[in-house]
C-alpha cells in the first residue's frame, strides 16, 4: 500500500476499503480484533487495538492511524523467514523480519548500529561477515542456509549492545569542550503545519544557535528547504536537538515532554546517549522554568530512528494552553529554554565528578571554563 492510495489520517467514524487488510494483518500479528458486521469501518473496538499496537511498538498511542502506524503495520507483516532478505540499494526491504535479522547480528556483536527494520547497507555488511564466519558463501542473501546457520549458533553467545557501546565510546572521545563540536538543530519538526516565521521554537533554536556560536561549537540550523533526514550523519554532527512546541484539542494539555530513540518493551535497544541527553535538558528546562513536567520518553519514531546521531525532541510546550502560551510568547522565556538546552548538552560530556547542581549552570560558566582550560 503506497502513501498516495490512503488518507493522511483515519479515525474513529472513518471507512475506507483497505481497513479489512489491515485488520487482517493485526490479527495475524496477535491482536484480537472482533469481527465486524462492516469491516471497511474505523471503530472503537479497532481504535483500542490500534492504540495498543501504538504503545507496543513504541509510538504516540493515540488511536489514528497516520502514515507512521500504517508504516508499522506494514513492518508487522513480516517474521524472520518468511521470505529471502538481500540488500536493494534502490527499493529496501523494510520489516520487522529485518529487524529480527538486525537484533540477532548485534547479539553476535557484528552489527553497531540501530535497529531500523530497513536492510541498509550496514545491515548486508553485518549479514557477509557472519556468512564468512559460517563458512557459507558471503553473498549477503539471508535465506535458508543462513537462517540455519543462525540456528546452530548457541543462544548464549553475544558481543553486548555495539550499538549503546559505539555510542557511549564517540562521547568519552569527544572531551569535555564543547568548542568544535558540531551541533544540528531543527525546530518545529514534530508540528503538523511546518515551521513558522513567528514560531516559539523556531526562535528558541535561534538563540540556542547564537550561544553555541559563541562557545566555538558549529552549529547547524536545518533550512525549511532541506529534506534529507540523514543529513546531520554526512555532516558528522555529535548530537541532533529538534525543538517543538505542541497543539491539542483540549486547553488543559500543557507542560515539557523530551523524546530520544527507544522501546519501552525493548530496554537494551535503546540510545544511551540519547536517552542521557534527553533527561540533562528536561531536568535543567524544568529547574529554570515552572512548566508542568510530561517527562521523558523512549519513542520508536522514524525521525529518531533513522540517525546514527544521538538525536532528542524537545516539546517545550503547548501552544493551545494559555498557561504555556503566555510563557512562550515571552522573549526571556524562550532566553531561559535555550540556555537550559546548551547546559543539558554541556552536561552530557561533562564527568560524573565535575556535574554541577541542576539549574545554576549557565554560558558564561561554560566560557569562563573554556578559557580556564
Amino acid at each position: 500500500m503506497t502513501e498516495s492510495s490512503f488518507p493522511h489520517h483515519l479515525t474513529v467514524g472513518d471507512s475506507h476499503p483497505r481497513l479489512p487488510v489491515l485488520k487482517d494483518q493485526l490479527r495475524r500479528a496477535g491482536y484480537d480484533i472482533p469481527a465486524a458486521e462492516d469491516e471497511t469501518v474505523f471503530d472503537r473496538r479497532f481504535y483500542s487495538v490500534l492504540r495498543q499496537f501504538q504503545q507496543q511498538r513504541g509510538l504516540l498511542a493515540d488511536g489514528v492511524l497516520g502514515p507512521e502506524t500504517l508504516m508499522h503495520i506494514e513492518y508487522s507483516r513480516y517474521r524472520l523467514g518468511d521470505r529471502v532478505l538481500r540488500f536493494d540499494p534502490v527499493r529496501p526491504l523494510r520489516g520487522d523480519d529485518v529487524a529480527e535479522l538486525q537484533a540477532r547480528l548485534r547479539r553476535l556483536g557484528m552489527y553497531p548500529h540501530v535497529i531500523d527494520s530497513v536492510f541498509g547497507d550496514g545491515t548486508d555488511a553485518a549479514l557477509r561477515e557472519l556468512q564468512r564466519d559460517l563458512g557459507l558463501q558471503a553473498d549477503g542473501v539471508c535465506g535458508p542456509a543462513t537462517l540455519r546457520g543462525f540456528a546452530q549458533i548457541s543462544k548464549d553467545v553475544g558481543g553486548g549492545n555495539l550499538f549503546a557501546l559505539s555510542e557511549k565510546a564517540r562521547v568519552s572521545r569527544a572531551g569535555s569542550s564543547l568548542a568544535g563540536k558540531r551541533v544540528f538543530l531543527e525546530a518545529d519538526m514534530l508540528g503538523t503545519s511546518g515551521p513558522r516565521p513567528d514560531s516559539p521554537a523556531l526562535d528558541i533554536a535561534r538563540r540556542l544557535d547564537r550561544r553555541f556560536s559563541a562557545i566555538g561549537t558549529t552549529c547547524i540550523l536545518r533550512d525549511v528547504g532541506q529534506t534529507d533526514p540523514r543529513l546531520p550523519d554526512k555532516l558528522g554532527a555529535d548530537v541532533v536537538i529538534s525543538i517543538s512546541t505542541d497543539r491539542n484539542a483540549s486547553p488543559h494539555a500543557s507542560g515539557l515532554a523530551t523524546f530520544y530513540y527507544g522501546s519501552a518493551d525493548d530496554a537494551p535497544d535503546v540510545s544511551p546517549v540519547g536517552a542521557a541527553l534527553a533527561e540533562t535538558i528536561h531536568r535543567e528546562i524544568l529547574a529554570r522554568t515552572d512548566l508542568h513536567d510530561c517527562w521523558s520518553h523512549a519513542r520508536t519514531w522514524e525521525s529518531l530512528r533513522e540517525l546514527s546521531t544521538p538525536k532528542v525532541h524537545v516539546v517545550a510546550g503547548y501552544e493551545t494552553s494559555a498557561y504555556d502560551s503566555r510563557r512562550l510568547g515571552n522573549p526571556a522565556f524562550r532566553d531561559v529554554v535555550a540556555e537550559a538546552i546548551l547546559v543539558g548538552v554541556q552536561r552530557l560530556y561533562l564527568p560524573d565528578h565535575a556535574e554541577p547542581q541542576t539549574g545554576v549552570m549557565s554560558i558564561d560558566h561554560i566560557m569562563a571554563s573554556r578559557q580556564v582550560s
